[in-house]
């Protein structure tokens, strides 16, 4: 529960950075406009290097909470998650933080014929506000520490995750509607030399954040 905490409180940092530039090249018919945040990270619980965060905002023609539950719902995970390769996901523990839709979960990737050490750390949190869907990849071996009650300070994470908020769209006779907002990170360099950005690095968040927004949209949009 401590690491979780850490994750998401580091997740809010992000979408709270000061350093963001507005890739007008980045503005994708599929989901529209992408803000790229860039922070060299020393000793802040993430890997050393340059880390790259995109963020975009989807508007989806259904309630927060139908779109908060498909986020949460393990059994569905394979439909967008790129580290599940299309493959199901097993919900290995499940801790309740008091509430229904809060609560801490371990999900292991199932990738047949390999042997995959990655493991996904999530927090799910639901208000009358908004809620929040942040998730790390780890490894067994560094989830064994956390487990145990170990330090864990000195573990490198990258939180990345879903916002959702009730919106006021208009849909004929009731307000039907949320915005879903992803942010995505990804370690572009080990060098913390200066706040450049290779045109390798910034497509590749590009595309992680668009390709997981789309099929979480196409899969909404299904149900």
């Amino acid at each position: 529960m401590k690491l979780s905490h850490r994750m998401v409180k580091m997740f809010c940092e992000t979408l709270a950075l000061e350093s963001k530039l507005n890739f007008q090249s980045l503005i994708e018919e599929s989901v529209g406009g992408i803000s790229i945040s860039i922070d060299t990270s020393t000793g802040k619980g993430k890997p050393n290097g340059t880390v790259v965060c995109a963020t975009s905002t989807l508007l989806i023609p259904l309630q927060a909470d139908k779109v908060f539950e498909f986020l949460t719902d393990h059994t569905e995970r394979f439909k967008w998650d790129v580290l599940s390769y299309e493959n199901p996901v097993q919900e290995i523990a499940h801790m309740s933080n008091g509430h229904p839709g809060n609560f801490i979960s371990i999900i292991k990737p199932s990738i047949p014929g390999i042997d995959n050490q990655i493991v996904i750390l999530q927090e799910s949190f639901k208000s009358v506000v908004g809620s929040y869907v942040v998730f790390t990849p780890t490894d067994d071996a560094s989830l064994q520490v956390a487990i145990k009650g170990e330090d864990t300070r000195g573990m490198h994470i990258l939180s990345s995750g879903f916002v959702v908020c009730s919106s006021e769209k208009e849909d004929e006779n009731s307000k039907v509607g949320s915005l879903l907002t992803l942010a995505y990170q990804i370690l572009a360099s080990t060098s913390n030399e200066g706040m450049m950005l290779s045109t390798q690095a910034v497509s590749n968040v590009n595309n992680l954040l668009t390709t997981t927004l789309v099929k979480v949209r196409d899969a909404l949009m299904m149900m």
